[in-house]
């Protein structure tokens, strides 16, 4: 492994054991912090700040919003991929598992902390549109990027990128930002939304290096842009995006997101045959806009209708946490 600094050796303590989780009887908010009994292996992060991304149309500036959280996390981590590590994280206040990703580099600026997140939240936007597509094609699956934040741990300087924890998840690479794609279903599918991506864009962006877990909730996306300043070292401009359509042979998903006209003539391969949409008619597959569960009550007429509109859609639980952000005041005139 190598970083932007030299070669990078990823620790030898990592614990991939199944974390004992604290619970909230554990860590009671409303209890002094010094009477709270952690897991073994975990520790108290008092007063970190976290920053959070919005961004309602893949068009617009990101905008950034600061709050302080009290959190727990299991001192090793749990997984060390290429270039990133991962740690167990707990809330207490709201009992949310999650996840928070560290580069190996610890010289990696806050910035590309900030456009890893940006990346995904762009991404996103495009899921909403390409959403759109898919119900108006009848097709009830869609597409949800989990929506990352960052996390800053002023004593350590230490900074993550935070996630919500997929329970009982088996990841899955789909496809890389250089032109490979997984050879299935799912595979096709990745590729008709980076072509999607590229065609809402007008030729300017592209999403790829798409992971996740069967049924379309990814992370960690790459977007390939012209403006090569734009979405970091990964991005590999227009370059990257002539590496897809080297390989890249439209199909029945590129057709339902109205990548693929009709009247064009495809090329002649059996891959394109295979693509059944057929089977995506029966039951919705659905995850929820923040924690990506797919814990998601919700008829499939109104999930056609959230999708044809672009809004999002809540668990249980963070509906109610969504509610809780709602705020009706009458409207005040002055004289």
């Amino acid at each position: 492994r190598r970083g932007a600094h030299g070669p990078i050796s990823p620790p030898k303590d990592i614990d991939r054991s199944p974390p004992v989780w604290p619970t909230q009887e554990q860590c009671d908010p409303n209890r002094p912090r010094s009477s709270w009994k952690l897991p073994d292996g975990w520790v108290l992060l008092e007063d970190v700040e976290q920053n959070f991304c919005f961004m309602a149309r893949y068009t617009d500036e990101p905008s950034w919003q600061t709050s302080k959280i009290t959190l727990l996390y299991r001192k090793k981590p749990f997984d060390c991929g290429a270039m990133r590590l991962a740690y167990y994280f707990y809330d207490p206040e709201w009992d949310e598992r999650l996840v928070g990703k560290k580069y190996l580099d610890s010289r990696t600026e806050p910035q590309t902390y900030k456009i890893d997140v940006e990346m995904q939240h762009f991404a996103q936007c495009l899921a909403k549109d390409a959403n759109s597509y898919l119900s108006k094609a009848n097709i009830q699956r869609a597409f949800n990027f989990l929506l990352p934040w960052t996390l800053c741990v002023p004593k350590s300087g230490e900074i993550f990128g935070m996630e919500f924890l997929l329970q009982g998840a088996t990841y899955r690479k789909y496809s890389s930002n250089a032109g490979w794609r997984h050879d299935s279903e799912d595979g096709f599918m990745a590729a008709a939304f980076s072509h999607f991506s590229h065609f809402m864009t007008l030729g300017r962006s592209m999403v790829v290096d798409l992971q996740g877990v069967s049924g379309w909730c990814f992370t960690d996306p790459q977007v390939h842009s012209s403006d090569r300043k734009a979405f970091g070292q990964g991005n590999l401009g227009e370059h990257g995006m002539q590496q897809f359509y080297m390989t890249h042979q439209c199909n029945s998903f590129c057709r339902a997101l109205r990548t693929s006209p009709e009247h064009v003539e495809l090329q002649p391969n059996q891959l394109f045959q295979r693509v059944e949409l057929g089977s995506l008619y029966k039951k919705a597959s659905t995850f929820c806009s923040i924690c990506g569960s797919a814990d998601v009550a919700i008829k499939e007429s109104e999930l056609a209708r959230k999708a044809d509109r672009r809004h999002d859609i809540f668990c249980t639980k963070h509906l109610a946490r969504y509610k809780d952000t709602l705020d009706t005041k009458a409207c005040v005139t002055s004289d």
